[in-house]
């Protein structure tokens, strides 16, 4: 009690990961008035996420694997044969994801902090976040 928004509690950078991994849950996200502040740019980014057809059709799948990083929160709406993933670093180290040679990345939508895509891993910095389409 006492203190009302979660930048407040654990920071804003931490608030954007918490806001990229709820948002990107299944159903609907809410926020109550005013808890908008300091992530009002990622929002517009999770609700283009939750409005396409990937999303709204696709089955979830999760990155719940023993071969998962700890830190990592990964989840995949799959539809026919496109595919959105949001990946989620919430840990001070750096994440290296190997991707499959049936796994093409077409697109890779920064959230939070910096993620790249090579050909054969997307690497996730320390406290990132990203949408990648395939």
């Amino acid at each position: 009690w006492g203190i009302k928004w979660r930048r407040e509690q654990f920071g804003l950078e931490m608030t954007r990961l918490l806001t990229c991994i709820f948002g990107s849950l299944p159903g609907p996200f809410m926020m109550f008035i005013g808890g908008e502040v300091g992530i009002d740019q990622l929002l517009p980014k999770i609700s283009k996420l939750k409005l396409s057809e990937t999303y709204r059709r696709g089955r979830t799948i999760w990155w719940d694997s023993d071969s998962t990083p700890e830190e990592l929160f990964g989840v995949t709406y799959q539809n026919l044969n496109l595919s959105k993933t949001v990946l989620v670093n919430t840990s001070e180290r750096v994440i290296r994801i190997p991707l499959s040679a049936n796994f093409t990345v077409t697109d890779v939508e920064e959230l939070v902090g910096k993620v790249t895509h090579q050909i054969d891993e997307v690497v996730l910095e320390p406290q990132s976040a990203a949408i990648l389409s395939s």
